[in-house]
């Protein structure tokens, strides 16, 4: 991945980083849970939630979970990553998913 494309993957904004996110698990037609705050919104009056996507089969014996954003500032970073290497199904070889054929 080139540095424009790594400076490119960060979100300005909590709504963008959370929108991006989405879009990447949508492309690859993933199932979305989302989980909205009750009463806490964001910076700019936007709801916060966490977003599970799931890749693969659910009753897999292991599996990895990645989470971003809990917290605060780590949210851009962690979330960059989240959406910019969501793999996509039909190309085994992501730029952070190394093809394993």
């Amino acid at each position: 991945m080139s540095a424009p494309d790594v400076v490119a993957a960060f979100s300005q904004s909590y709504r963008e980083a959370r929108d991006r996110f989405l879009a990447a698990a949508s492309s690859v037609k993933l199932e979305v849970e989302h989980h909205v705050h009750p009463t806490v919104r964001g910076a700019e009056g936007e709801e916060l939630a966490c977003d599970i996507a799931l890749l693969g089969d659910p009753a897999a014996p292991a599996l990895v979970y990645l989470l971003s954003g809990t917290h605060g500032v780590e949210g851009f970073s962690g979330s960059s990553s989240n959406a910019t290497c969501t793999p996509d199904p039909q190309k085994p070889s992501t730029p952070c998913v190394p093809d394993r054929r």
